[in-house]
């Protein structure tokens, strides 16, 4: 069988949308306000926030695929041809030296700004002015100092410290003529004009100048610069930057394109460079030879006119004129592994060696080797000016450096091996052939040692001028790798603020805040509301519902007789009578108990209004105080509490001295009287079951304002002897918790003859509490409160 759902079992519960909606409703007004901050916020933030724009373009980084020019064509060889790491090209970029060489040549040390009344705004390009420090006393520019600035004529200036919300130029403040060296913050400082300078009078009005840290602007810039590739396996990358004013966004990247590639073009260069400064070396020493050997000719000659060379002597001669070149050759090759050996043993930098087919060496292997050390050394260079030493990366390339020094001095003694055989041989075939020489007339061979050593410093001579000449074409030839696909060029409009996503969030929070903290509330509040939850938490019937009393006086149906709360009392006196019509006898009174759970729920406001409604139906009614730990029932009818209920318990009194009659007809109170140290005691002594038998014949009807059911038992001791019991509910202030306690006594039979007041139902437009209800505003007394309020009830609450 299915478990039967009860009063109080939280089992099968639903959120209640309707009330949440009503609440909603009820409180429109926090929703609206919430709403209207935020979209003030989402406009404030739109005006005043800077707006930012992004600058883009590409950068095509060339691959070497052949021969690409004349130079390469006469001089092929990694001097024009050097490897391109591509991974590297990116952090190459973004080197803290080259950003800051770039912001440097930009002037972007300098700022210029125009104060608002609400926000500054940076002037670019500014005015046409130029700082400068005073090098010869070792001053610079006062980084990290603003100032103020004004254009006097074109003459003068002034220029102070920047002080926020200080007035600004005054008479008293200095004038200084441009060009004339001024002491700002310890630096001694010109300014000039610059070219294009006019004495406009958009120039006269003061400007802030600030003076940034070069390194600092660097570091901003590095930091926004974004470079990726433009997709994987390509050779585009990608450059974009986001700044307040699109064209200093521009320039900046035009700039950092334009002076990447010159460092590209330096690099390359780098080798012709290095070539054409050791072959210029070795010419001015074979030149200053060649010209003492022609000088030893010709003195030769005119010594000896008519000696020539016979047949034999040009034979013996051209022979061993070749030999001597090929021996030059291995001298020449052996005087460049001693100048890489000497470069790697001694720790030199190795950006400035020669390649070796600029001499003629062509052995591919040691070509390969020191084209990829150079390469390597100058990416170590490059990065060690933008990371740390510590960086992976760095640590790789000093591996990968290590490991080709090794590989080259393997190579180059490998090559020697080869250069001393080759010399050997071409010794031996020397000596034969001057053996032969020797042979020779004595003139004859005198000519040909001459003619010999000149042909041989010649001949190097002539071979070392055409390797310069190759270098210098290589040079003059010589194109950078990377090239510009896409100029720097703004994308689109500002990307922030966001206006339309500022205005989506705020519409977002402005009405997700309120409902949220609503639902909370609604979702938390554990309190009677309405008589949904007198069902949904207890089976007790419900007697009646009274209003909420905006009036400060709880004799509400002896003032305002017509008022809806009056008539609420009058449906609950009708109500009463089918309770207890069973139970009445002959014509005795009938005795009803007002009780609560707790204190501040309405019972005693409750009882007086209920006995008052008792008496306009001609009843002679008494209110009996049964609270006499907190006696207070008296005080609304102005009456004293000398003499009460205690009194007549402890034997004190008599019954005809605690009856008070009160300034309304038929209606009598007797008060708690002297607070007693043992009131529950007394009430279930002889003497009180004797006052009630009393009461209920002298009475037609006895109303019992007794303490609270959930804080004492004094309830319990009088409910066996009452007709019925009234449990008085407050809308909003008993908790559901309180509620399952009564329905709990009540199902276990320790509360019989019961039923629940719900007291303090506040009504509005959407009905009582949260639209659950009903309202009275037919009745005249309550027309007179409803145009007082107004739209006020609207906006504040009252809870008694």
């Amino acid at each position: 069988m299915a478990q039967q759902q009860t009063p109080g079992n939280s089992a099968g519960q639903q959120l209640d949308y309707k009330r949440y909606l009503l609440l909603v409703l009820r409180y429109w007004y926090v929703v609206l306000i919430s709403l209207f901050l935020f979209l003030g916020w989402a406009y404030y933030k739109n005006k005043y926030s800077p707006r930012t724009y992004q600058v883009a373009m590409t950068m095509l980084i060339k691959e070497n695929q052949g021969q690409e020019n004349s130079a390469a064509m006469l001089f092929s060889n990694s001097l024009i041809k050097p490897n391109i790491n591509y991974y590297n090209e990116p952090y190459l970029l973004k080197a803290d030296p080259l950003i800051g060489q770039v912001v440097q040549k930009l002037g972007f040390t300098t700022s210029y700004y125009l104060q608002g009344n609400i926000k500054t705004t940076e002037i670019y390009p500014g005015l046409p002015l130029e700082f400068t420090p005073d090098t010869t006393n070792g001053a610079s520019l006062p980084y990290g100092s603003t100032f103020w600035i004004q254009v006097l004529n074109s003459r003068q200036f002034q220029i102070k410290v920047y002080v926020e919300d200080e007035p600004l130029f005054s008479s008293a403040e200095p004038v200084y003529e441009f060009g004339e060296s001024i002491q700002l913050r310890d630096q001694i400082i010109q300014v000039t004009k610059k070219p294009g300078f006019t004495n406009s009078e958009a120039f006269k009005q003061a400007y802030i100048v600030r003076f940034d840290h070069p390194g600092s602007v660097a570091a901003a810039y590095v930091s926004k610069l974004n470079i990726k590739w433009v997709e994987q396996g390509a050779a585009v990358l990608s450059l974009s930057t986001i700044g307040e004013i699109p064209e200093k966004e521009i320039r900046f990247l035009q700039a950092l394109s334009q002076t990447y590639i010159e460092k590209d073009l330096t690099r390359k260069n780098q080798n012709a460079s290095n070539t054409i400064g050791f072959i210029s070396d070795q010419l001015m020493q074979i030149g200053d030879s060649l010209d003492l050997i022609e000088r030893r000719l010709q003195n030769f000659k005119q010594e000896n006119i008519g000696v020539g060379l016979g047949d034999r002597a040009n034979v013996l001669f051209s022979k061993l004129q070749g030999l001597e070149q090929e021996k030059n050759m291995t001298v020449l090759r052996e005087r460049y592994f001693d100048y890489i050996s000497d470069h790697i043993s001694r720790g030199l930098e190795t950006t400035d060696l020669i390649v070796p087919s600029s001499l003629d060496i062509g052995d591919p292997v040691l070509n390969s080797l020191i084209s990829q050390l150079v390469n390597l050394q100058l990416q170590k260079e490059e990065l060690k000016r933008s990371t740390q030493a510590s960086n992976p990366i760095l640590i790789t390339l000093d591996e990968r450096i290590s490991d080709l020094k090794q590989n080259l001095l393997k190579s180059i003694e490998a090559q020697r091996g080869s250069i001393d055989i080759s010399r050997k041989s071409i010794n031996r075939e020397i000596n034969l052939v001057e053996r032969d020489i020797r042979q020779l007339p004595r003139s004859e061979r005198e000519f040909i040692n001459i003619q010999r050593v000149y042909k041989l410093s010649e001949s190097l001579y002539n071979y070392l001028l055409e390797k310069r000449a190759e270098a210098s074409i290589t040079k003059a030839s010589a194109t950078s790798d990377i090239s510009i696909v896409n100029p720097p060029k703004q994308v689109s409009g500002a990307i922030t603020p966001d206006v339309k996503g500022n205005y989506t969030k705020s519409v977002m929070l402005g009405l997700g805040l309120p409902l949220g903290l609503l639902f909370l509330l609604f979702y938390f509040n554990n309190r009677v509301q309405s008589k949904e939850d007198l069902a949904k938490y207890t089976s007790i019937p419900l007697l009646g519902m009274v209003g909420h009393n905006p009036a400060n006086n709880n004799l509400i149906v002896t003032t305002k007789p017509k008022s809806a709360i009056s008539e609420s009392f009058r449906g609950i006196r009708s109500n009463l009578n089918f309770f207890t019509s069973s139970t009445a006898a002959g014509n005795n009174g009938k005795i009803f108990l007002l009780t609560s759970s707790i204190s501040g729920e309405g019972k005693t406001f409750c009882s007086i209004n209920l006995a008052s409604v008792f008496t306009y139906s001609g009843l002679k009614t008494v209110i009996v105080g049964a609270d006499m730990r907190k006696p207070k029932i008296f005080q609304d009818f102005k009456l004293t509490n000398d003499v009460g209920l205690s009194n007549y318990l402890a034997g004190v009194s008599k019954f005809q001295e605690i009856i008070q009659p009160t300034h309304i007809q038929n209606l009598y109170v007797i008060s708690g009287g002297i607070i007693p140290p043992n009131p529950a005691e007394l009430l279930q002594g002889e003497r009180m079951a004797a006052l009630i038998q009393q009461l209920r014949s002298e009475f037609d009807i006895v109303i019992i304002d007794s303490p609270p059911h959930g804080l004492v038992t004094d309830s319990l001791l009088l409910m066996p002897a009452v007709d019925h019991t009234i449990f008085v509910v407050r809308q909003n202030y008993t908790t559901t918790t309180l509620l399952k306690n009564v329905e709990a006594d009540y199902a276990s039979g320790r509360l019989k003859n019961i039923s629940i007041l719900l007291n303090d139902v506040k009504t509005s437009k959407h009905g009582y509490g949260y639209g659950y209800g009903y309202g009275y505003g037919y009745y005249e007394e309550d027309e007179d409160n409803t145009r007082k309020r107004g739209l006020a009830s609207l906006f504040s609450s009252r809870s008694k």
